[in-house]
């Protein structure tokens, strides 16, 4: 599993594109034992992951405050509306009245 996300990652033409690479929630997770992979800033960690990322994007049709509900535990340091980087050439289209929330650690 580490591989194929590592291989999706170069894919997208990390490190070299403008955009960051972007995958699914599932792609990220599962098979994920890497404690490092999130929330490494956290004194008290929520569990074991693997890829680093400082960057989990949601798209939905939730407000602001509601996102920052759902990620708190995490101690992100910022919540923003849209891609850091532009549009990754693989975003899934938006439902209608979604918008995409970046939750970045430093």
């Amino acid at each position: 599993m580490k591989d194929n996300l590592i291989k999706k990652i170069y894919e997208q033409g990390y490190p070299d594109e403008k955009t960051a690479p972007l995958v699914s929630l599932e792609e990220f997770f599962e098979g994920n034992d890497d404690e490092g992979s999130i929330g490494c800033n956290l004194m008290d960690h929520p569990g074991i992951y693997w890829p680093f990322s400082e960057r989990v994007y949601i798209l939905s049709n939730a407000n602001p405050e509601e996102i920052e509900e759902w990620v708190g535990i995490l101690g992100p340091d910022e919540i923003e509306e849209g891609y850091m980087f532009g549009n990754p050439p693989i975003a899934p289209e938006l439902y209608p009245n979604h918008k995409v929330f970046g939750v970045w650690w430093d």
